[in-house]
This record gives structure tokens, sequence and C-alpha cells, in this order.
């Protein structure tokens, strides 16, 4: 992928994986639907994310040919390549969107999760600028991008409407060094 100018140039695909120690980002497959499931049907991805609820196994069958569309890069978040425990994703506009599950929330995989994908956007794939859009009020996600070097750019900066409920998104940055 290059960065991007506005042009309709395809996203290159992604690596099979991406790995650090103890973290393996891959592409999600169909056996991991039902582990999809699981991890997105739950009230905080509901509240916090624009993925269908209920979050069904037909919205995984959806989720995973999206994963191939041209405008974004999906993969799975595992711990050395075993069953998913969330999942990090990539934008050509070079937006960072996650979730992990509830079971797993608490262990710093998202965090880990975001600074291995940003670090392959800024060196494989050559995105300049990251962004994150996390609603002001989710103090836990603001830690996520805290702690993946992500700053502030800027606070307040855009309201949004999800499942009929309205909230402002502030906008984290990440520029590559």
């Amino acid at each position: 992928m290059k960065a991007h100018t506005g042009e309709s140039d395809p996203f290159e695909r992604p690596p099979v994986r991406l790995a650090a120690p103890g973290l393996v980002l891959r592409p999600w497959s169909t056996p991991d639907l039902p582990t999809m499931v699981e991890l997105f049907d739950e009230p905080a991805v509901a509240l916090r994310t624009p993925l269908p609820t209920p979050f069904t196994l037909a919205s995984a069958r959806a989720r995973l040919s999206a994963a191939d569309e041209p405008d974004r890069l999906l993969w799975a978040v595992t711990l050395e390549g075993q069953e998913p425990l969330g999942e990090v994703l990539l934008t050509s506009s070079g937006e960072i969107g996650y979730v992990i599950g509830a079971r797993h929330r608490g262990q710093g995989l998202a965090a880990r999760a975001v600074v291995l994908l940003r670090d392959h956007a800024h060196a494989d794939l050559g995105q300049p600028v990251l962004r994150l859009r996390i609603e002001a009020a989710n103090a836990q996600s603001a830690s996520v991008a805290r702690r993946a070097g992500f700053l502030l750019a800027r606070p307040a900066a855009e309201e949004v409407e999800n499942k009929g409920r309205r909230y402002v998104l502030d906008v984290w940055e990440h520029v590559r060094a």
C-alpha cells in the first residue's frame, strides 16, 4: 500500500502474518467464524463499534468477505497464531481500528497489536500518518492509544451517530518518524 494520495490505488495484500514476541496478527479464516461471533456479539463491542448488533454467524461471514475488500486489511489478533482474541484493521486512508474480546481485555493485547500494525503500516506500506478515532468517554481505548504512541490530535473533533446513539470522537495520530 502506498501513502494515501486520493487516487484509487489498490491495497497490496498483507503478508500472511505479522509477528512480534508472543503476538501474531493473521488473516481471519472460515474456522474462525464461531470465535468471531463470540468476540463481537458483546455489549461493549455493540456500543463502541459500527459492527452489526447482534453479531451473528451471517455477520461473521460478511466480515470475512470484507477482508478481501481493496480499501481495508483485517487481521485476527492471536497469541502465537492460535485462536483469535480480537481484531485489528487498517484502511487505505490510514485509519486503524481494533476490538479485543471481553475475556481477553486487560492484557495489553490491543496496544501490542496496534503497535505491530502501526510499525508495519509506516515501514512496509508507506503510510506517513495513522489515525485512531476514539469516543471521548472511552478511557480504556484512550489508554491503548497512548501506550501505542499516538497523540491526541484534535479533541472532540467529530460528532457521530451509531445505532441511534450520538457521541464525540477524538482523533489520535501517529506520524512516521
